[in-house]
């Protein structure tokens, strides 16, 4: 059955940005994927737990009214929709399952993950409580009781998470901590309103983590004047690293708990993941923009701050955005002729890439448990790689070439 759901319908409008991953979901029929994989596929088709498979129709009984589900076979199409229902359900309480996981896990970076996942856990504690008082059942009293219980431990449970990340010395569990927080990456990301985001700020993170330069861009964005902003730019320029610490959602799918999932409700996990990672925090390069104006540029100190800060995101930054920034900033810090093609060039085809593949009609493909197979290459591949990652392979895969090293460029300077 080749569906293109509603939910990558309505992300593929958010931009270049989001390109990456709306292509693989307009186009997954494509075969991107050894057939390995689609042996594999196969060999763990099975129903939800608790539900019998439709009956299977002969392959060559195949009508319009019927399509194909991965682990049911041959189904009418009104079957289908109720099986795609019934494993959405499944599919928000596994992760309802997995931030309970990941929450109470005594490792601080798995317990930041859960602090991402906070939005599902309420729906595992309340099936919990129904689970263990099958009385509650059909009772709405108690059911409603079970909701607000549920929810005043979620709140117990994130508030300690966030008191525990503010205290940490883990630059990463700190920073993950503060993504949850609203307000401090600019946007509407933060969702957690424990009392204890109060004692996070983008400052503290500068001071346990000074040569990564997200915190300094953080800091640049607040700052209440120029000078104060130049500075917090300078520091940037300076940092070794550059990582917003994002988490990684659509890695979890290649979590064992997710991969023994029947095959509809692994569909519905991967379309879960893929909108929590394509709405998570973006950060605005605004600052560096800014500073490095074509004017300002005329200092030759900015020179020198703008072309670091070129080297800083063409060697760190995995994504499409900071790739374009960095081409803008290399621009405004004079690299050479040559050099600058090759960036422009390597970035009009990705862009080009990414652009062209999501543009394509979907395609009929050969069987769900075929589609579902490609698919599950493709995240394992985005996991991997990360958004600019599977751009450049793309852009490998259509016959491209990338001429020029990423970290091309003058040396950088005052490291």
């Amino acid at each position: 059955m080749s569906r293109v759901r509603p939910t990558w319908l309505v992300i593929a409008t958010l931009g270049v940005l989001l390109l990456i991953a709306v292509a693989f979901l307009a186009h997954r029929s494509e075969p991107v994927v050894p057939s390995t994989d689609t042996h594999r596929a196969r060999a763990q088709d099975a129903p939800l737990a608790g539900e019998r498979p439709s009956a299977v129709a002969p392959t060559s009984a195949t009508t319009a009214d019927e399509v194909d589900v991965c682990g049911y076979g041959r189904v009418e199409r009104s079957a289908s929709e109720e099986i795609e229902s019934n494993a959405q359900t499944a599919a928000e309480r596994s992760l309802g399952r997995l931030a309970v996981k990941l929450a109470s896990s005594p490792k601080e970076r798995e317990s930041a993950v859960g602090l991402f996942l906070g939005p599902w856990i309420p729906q595992a504690i309340r099936d919990e409580y129904l689970q263990d008082h099958p009385e509650c059942h059909d009772n709405q009293t108690c059911e409603e009781y079970a909701t607000q219980l549920a929810k005043r431990k979620t709140e117990t449970i994130v508030d300690a998470l966030v008191r525990a990340a503010s205290a940490s010395r883990d630059p990463e569990v700190y920073a993950s901590a503060l993504q949850t927080c609203p307000g401090a990456f600019g946007n509407a990301f933060g969702w957690n309103s424990s009392p204890a985001c109060s004692a996070l700020s983008v400052a503290h993170w500068a001071e346990l983590e000074p040569d990564n330069g997200v915190p300094w861009l953080l800091l640049a964005q607040k700052a209440n004047d120029a000078t104060e902003r130049d500075q917090a730019v300078y520091h940037a320029s300076t940092a070794k690293r550059f990582d917003a610490y994002f988490p990684n959602f659509v890695g979890l799918s290649q979590r064992a708990e997710i991969r023994a999932e029947a095959p509809q409700t692994r569909w519905a996990l991967a379309d879960e993941l893929f909108a929590i990672e394509l709405v998570r925090p973006t950060l605005s390069y605004t600052p560096f923009l800014q500073f490095c104006n074509y004017s300002a540029v005329a200092d030759a100190n900015r020179v020198s701050v703008c072309s670091n800060l070129a080297h800083l995101l063409l060697d760190q930054d995995p994504t499409l955005m900071g790739f374009g920034i960095a081409v803008r900033l290399a621009q405004s810090a004079d690299w050479p002729r040559d050099q600058l093609a090759a960036l422009r060039d390597e970035k009009d085809a990705v862009y080009k890439a990414a652009q062209g593949r999501a543009a394509q009609k979907p395609g009929k493909g050969s069987g769900d448990c075929e589609d579902l197979a490609r698919f599950e290459h493709w995240t394992a591949d985005y996991a991997q790689f990360g958004q600019l990652g599977v751009a450049r392979r793309l852009v490998d895969e259509e016959g491209g070439m990338r001429t020029q090293p990423a970290s091309g460029g003058p040396t950088r300077t005052g490291n």
